[in-house]
């Protein structure tokens, strides 16, 4: 199994990705542990793209931005604003009340807009996590996919709504523990790794923030740069790697 993650609206980066494993790995399942949108410039292409070729997604945090009416100022803030910017730049499709402040004008409507609500419609309904009892790392462990670290405990314990009507992993900045009440391996994303994917015994971070393209740490020019997109085959734990081309 391939899985990528937090591709950010860099559709020709996630496509080079995609085609190059589903050439390389042909008939292998692809799957992407969310965060579709923003940040990059191509959010529509980039969710067309997944629809168009049956792509297996599971919901991250700026998913359930993007498709939560209730959430909207946090997901212009939040780099919806490229989102959005990909699929309406009418003059009258934002509107400016106070400044500073950014919202959606419900009134207008537009192709992009129908567009976007489709997507919506799509992103609402992903799955928040994926659990292969068949697959299994070499020390036993079996594969589970969250957008963000699991936490301690039984996941139908972790489906509980808090904060900002999010989940605990598609939030949770924490690292999976080591003991569970599964013998799983999280593979997740939702914190970029600048050094690379953060490879474990029980688990894979593998965000190494594909749409910070050209951003360091502070400002430090001895670290390394982000702007990858990469991809891990389970159990074989083979990484692959694509530069952002968007």
């Amino acid at each position: 199994m391939i899985i990528t993650t937090d591709p950010h609206g860099c559709f020709l980066t996630f496509k080079k990705l995609h085609e190059d494993m589903t050439a390389k790995f042909p008939g292998e399942p692809f799957v992407v542990a969310g965060d579709l949108p923003d940040r990059g410039p191509r959010t529509r292409e980039l969710i067309q793209y997944i629809i168009d070729n049956k792509i297996t997604c599971i919901k991250g945090n700026h998913d359930d931005f993007m498709s939560d009416d209730k959430q909207e100022g946090l997901w212009l803030y939040n780099g919806g604003l490229k989102a959005y910017a990909s699929y309406c730049s009418c003059p009258d499709g934002l509107l400016y009340p106070h400044p500073g402040e950014t919202v959606i004008n419900r009134a207008h409507t537009c192709e992009g807009i129908e567009v976007l609500k489709k997507h919506q419609e799509y992103i609402k309904a992903l799955p928040l996590y994926l659990e292969y009892e068949e697959l299994k790392h070499k020390n036993g462990r079996h594969l589970l996919i969250t957008h963000a670290p699991v936490g301690q405990g039984h996941l139908e314990n972790q489906v509980k709504k808090f904060g900002w009507d999010g989940q605990t992993f598609i939030w949770n900045r924490y690292k999976p523990p080591r003991k569970n009440v599964k013998n799983w391996y999280n593979v997740h994303g939702h914190t970029p790794q600048q050094s690379g994917p953060d490879i474990q015994d029980w688990y894979a971070n593998i965000d190494t923030g594909c749409a910070y393209k050209g951003i360091t740490i502070l400002g430090d020019p001895l670290r390394p740069y982000y702007g990858k997109l990469t991809a891990l085959r389970f159990p074989e734990m083979e990484i692959y790697q694509q530069e952002n081309i968007d």
